[in-house]
């Protein structure tokens, strides 16, 4: 799962660990002694800086899984016995699930029980349970730990995540991708239901006055009111295995039909009641858990991933009258750290160890009640009679995410429209520089040290020391977005003396979330991190382009870029570049593509005649239908059917900086040496060769950007981009500093007011 945020690793650090691997593939490690030992927790009322303090008896993890399924005997506890502190001893406590397996059944109790217990007394150690224990050793009322959330370790597909994605799986969209801002999962509807129905029921309890415990355990044997009903329904819809199971038997359901029978017993008690209650929030939720820093587990298919330093907070709010505000609040800590010594991370009031708070409103979201996807596994037969709404924002505040390295402090405050106000408690987080904790990363590095989509990052190698020591040359293999897009074959790295280390300019695409890269020889001995692999962070950039649709049918945004009896149709996306021409009949038709033609050299495939210098070409032949790339060294696709189409991504074949493309079309002849028969452009030489000067040019970048000040205006004019769909225009102040304003246009100019005695223009085209 993920690992724990540097904001919960504030315990004592510990020189001695005990490991266990267990049958479901994961390794519990604790802390010896530390990790054995009951201490205190305590909660801070954020408001009066209050604690209120439990004692945590921690659970004995792996040694707990093997006792609830076999026999178990005391062998492991014998190997951490030395580390014991008889002055704050370890208590060994074995939890198990329920009534799963062996450790729920009369084998157990009556028979591994006593076996295990008599072993304990053998070896010296004293059986005993939790009250007793911790009446002969109270832990130290100044013995304060710091509890990271997240379930028990041994949930399968969880094992123990800091976000409990198995009863809270993430927003994401209908490919599978974690999206926040416009994703959807079941579990999370599940909570939206539950949080409106929560505010609905604490309203009635707030009308009506004081509730009956008993009647709301029970309502058969006492006489329950409506507020008792309606949280004897609420509560049996937070049963875990409706979220744990998902969508098996009818689970999805189950908290509607619970919420909707709670909401109808408090809806006859708040029924034109004044509303003095505040919003209900859901539990914060934050994307990713680490930002700048490493993610792994389940949701990204157990492979290890590098994550930007910007990040989300999310959360549901509802409220009976509707919630007017919603805002985030957060600050900065100064020094990074937050000590169990200190509260002041922990109160509204804070102090001198952090910043003041700053306010930032959440986006609305009219969080979706059915079935986005269609899931056939759903099926909600009841819908809610009221779910929350999502509310959202991204914090991608420069004094956080410019460089990282620092502690963030928030919460979120939600309003009604009567004044009603809900603070949540405060929450912890540690922004990373971008670089994350993977060992090794000394060994690779990146100009600039987070990557943007659409521009391109020079990926460094130190070989010195590794398994690749000596070797030359060295070869990258590199993909992005958890190893999608690799390049084939692995480009050969170029030695930079500067940096004594070898280098490859990577051209990142659109919408990459990270640079993914492992290393060669070329001869099969690797470096790939000690199987981690290197994952380095890509920021948000511009949106990523639509993809092509290579069926053998025309691209509906393809244009014609030449005609002649023949035609040449193109588009570009800001990545690829699409080509297509008719069906072939009659002829072998060749689409060539180059940053410049070059000088005049023997056609392909034994045809008669030249053609200027080309970096790939596409061609079918007539005869039989086989089509394909040639010469390439980029992605590319292809397929014909009503017309001859492909794609080849211009980034990777002639480089990030590419401002133009050149591309012609010709027929030839079928038969080996067959002669040039139509070509598009048209000839201006009529010899049989395609000249340099029978291409046409696609301009794939805004060029000749032309600015004039005319009174209190600026005027901008630039030449058109092949296949732009708009514009966008970047301000700034400085001619390298931050971006101050942007602006959008469907044009090739733009007029805005002249406000800054100094400024400077990017426009970079969008597809």
């Amino acid at each position: 799962c993920d690992p724990p945020n540097k904001a919960d690793q504030i315990n004592p650090s510990s020189a001695h660990w005990f490991s266990l691997t267990i049958d479901r593939g994961c390794t519990p490690t604790d802390a010896v002694p530390f990790g054995f030992q009951p201490h205190y927790a305590e909660h801070i009322d954020p408001e009066t800086g209050v604690p209120a303090r439990v004692i945590a008896v921690p659970v004995a993890m792996a040694m707990s899984w093997e006792d609830g399924y076999q026999i178990y005997g005391v062998g492991d506890i014998n190997s951490i016995a030395a580390y014991n502190d008889p002055a704050h001893p370890m208590l060994i406590t074995l939890g198990h699930d329920g009534d799963n397996a062996f450790g729920g059944g009369y084998s157990y109790y009556m028979e591994s029980v006593p076996g295990f217990t008599a072993q304990a007394v053998s070896a010296g150690y004293e059986p005993s349970v939790v009250p007793e224990f911790l009446a002969d050793h109270p832990p130290s009322l100044s013995d304060i730990i710091h509890v990271e959330d997240g379930a028990w370790v041994n949930a399968d597909g969880d094992f123990g995540s800091p976000d409990f994605i198995n009863w809270n799986w993430p927003l994401y969209d209908i490919g599978g991708q974690l999206d926040v801002e416009n994703g959807w999962a079941d579990d999370a509807r599940n909570w939206a239901v539950i949080t409106a129905a929560t505010n609905r029921v604490m309203m009635a309890e707030d009308v009506a006055g004081n509730v009956n415990i008993a009647a709301i355990q029970n309502p058969r044997t006492t006489t329950p009111s409506n507020v008792d009903l309606a949280w004897h329904f609420l509560l049996g819809s937070l049963n875990s295995g409706y979220m744990y199971y998902g969508t098996s038997l009818d689970m999805e359901v189950k908290p509607t039909v619970a919420c909707n029978e709670a909401t109808n017993y408090a809806d006859l008690v708040i029924a034109g009641q004044n509303d003095n209650t505040a919003p209900t929030v859901w539990t914060l939720q934050q994307f990713p858990h680490n930002p700048g820093e490493i993610g792994f587990g389940p949701t990204y298919g157990y492979q290890q991933v590098q994550h930007p330093r910007d990040f989300h907070v999310w959360t549901f709010a509802y409220d009976v009258s509707g919630v007017d505000a919603c805002s985030l609040m957060y600050r900065l800590d100064l020094d990074g750290e937050n000590p169990l010594s200190s509260t002041q991370n922990e109160t509204y009031a804070g102090g001198a160890e952090v910043t003041s708070w700053r306010a930032r409103e959440m986006t609305f979201r009219d969080f979706p009640a059915g079935n986005v996807y269609n899931d056939p596994s759903i099926n909600y037969f009841e819908m809610p009679n009221y779910i929350a709404d999502q509310y959202y924002y991204h914090l991608t505040d420069a004094e956080i995410t410019d460089e990282g390295g620092v502690l963030v402090d928030y919460y979120v405050k939600a309003s009604d429209i009567f004044g009603n106000t809900k603070q949540t408690d405060i929450y912890h987080t540690w922004v990373g520089t971008g670089q994350g904790s993977i060992p090794g990363d000394d060994k690779v590095w990146m100009d600039p040290d987070t990557a943007e989509g659409g521009a391109n990052a020079i990926i460094y190698y130190d070989a010195t020391d590794g398994p690749l020591a000596g070797a030359n040359p060295v070869y990258i293999h590199i993909g992005h977005s958890n190893w999608q897009g690799v390049l084939s074959p692995d480009p050969v790295m170029t030695w930079n003396a500067t940096e004594e280390a070898w280098a490859y300019e990577y051209a990142v695409p659109f919408g990459a979330t990270s640079i993914d890269v492992v290393f060669n020889n070329g001869s099969g001995t690797w470096d790939n991190n000690n199987g981690m692999d290197w994952h380095l962070p890509v920021a948000e950039g511009e949106p990523g382009p639509a993809e092509f649709v290579i069926d053998g049918n025309l691209d509906s945004g393809a244009q014609i870029a030449a005609a002649t009896t023949i035609t040449l149709w193109a588009d570009w996306n800001g990545t690829d570049l699409y080509v297509a021409t008719e069906n072939p009949s009659g002829s072998d038709r060749f689409i060539f593509v180059a940053g410049t033609p070059g000088t005049l050299t023997t056609a392909p495939w034994a045809k008669s005649g030249q053609v200027a210098g080309w970096s790939a070409y596409l061609a079918e032949e007539e005869s039989n239908g086989w089509n394909g790339w040639f010469d390439q060294s980029a992605v590319v696709a292809n397929t014909s059917g009503a017309v001859l189409e492909g794609t080849i991504n211009l980034l990777q074949e002639i480089g990030s900086d590419v401002a133009s493309v050149w591309i012609c079309l010709g027929a030839y002849a079928s038969a080996d040496g067959g002669a040039l028969t139509a070509q598009a452009p048209a000839a201006v030489i009529a010899n049989g060769n395609i000249e340099a000067s029978e291409w046409v040019e696609l301009i794939l970048r805004p060029d000749s950007l032309v600015i004039t000040v005319s009174g209190n205006d600026v005027n901008l004019s630039w030449s058109p981009v092949f296949g732009a769909d708009a514009y966008r225009i970047y301000l700034r102040t400085e001619s390298d500093g931050e971006v101050v304003d942007v602006f959008e246009s469907s044009t090739t100019n733009y007029i805005l007011p002249l406000t800054y005695s100094t400024a400077f223009f990017e426009v970079r085209a969008r597809f």
